[in-house]
């Protein structure tokens, strides 16, 4: 079993497109740090991952500094390519709604679609051995492993549920 933790809210004023941008942490982290321990409390895993992104190396190193934290590339966020840092309001309307018809399959400019991040994501997770591992990753990774796992019947269905910062899901 691993449990996958979405990382904390960030600081985005600007309305910036990011997936594998680094982002500052909004205010709430310290809050939202705590009310993550006391959830994680009463597990006890075997081994610790992290997207490489510091969103997640930072909520992972603060929540659990005893462990080593294995950071792991494939579990970044959805790839906006030319999009990334853009405000959502600077990237040309044409080009969102041509990718957001079919964001499954399409990948905004130089970056990758859904389904690729469902690779890499599908790839990471059949790597784990059968213990109990924490994950710390991004809400595209948490929507990938709700399809790969079978909690939902299609990749755009994992879209229809809420993932709150700092949340936990459980997969097998």
């Amino acid at each position: 079993m691993t449990i996958y933790v979405r990382h904390s809210k960030v600081y985005n004023p600007a309305k910036l497109c990011y997936g594998q941008s680094q982002m500052p942490l909004d205010d709430s982290y310290p809050s939202e740090l705590q009310e993550l321990q006391q959830n994680l409390s009463k597990h006890n895993f075997s081994r610790i991952y992290s997207s490489p992104l510091a969103r997640c190396t930072k909520l992972a190193e603060d929540l659990l500094p005893q462990f080593k934290v294995h950071i792991d590339s494939r579990l970044m966020e959805l790839d906006f390519g030319q999009w990334e840092q853009k405000a959502w309001d600077d990237i040309p309307r044409k080009e969102i709604d041509y990718w957001a018809e079919d964001y499954v399959n399409r990948a905004p400019p130089e970056g990758e679609s859904f389904l690729q991040l469902i690779s890499r994501v599908r790839d990471f997770h059949e790597s784990l051995d059968g213990t109990k591992h924490l994950v710390f990753c991004h809400a595209g990774v948490i929507r990938a492993m709700m399809f790969i796992c079978g909690q939902v019947a299609t990749p755009r269905e994992s879209f229809d549920r809420e993932l709150a910062y700092c949340g936990m899901w459980e997969f097998k």
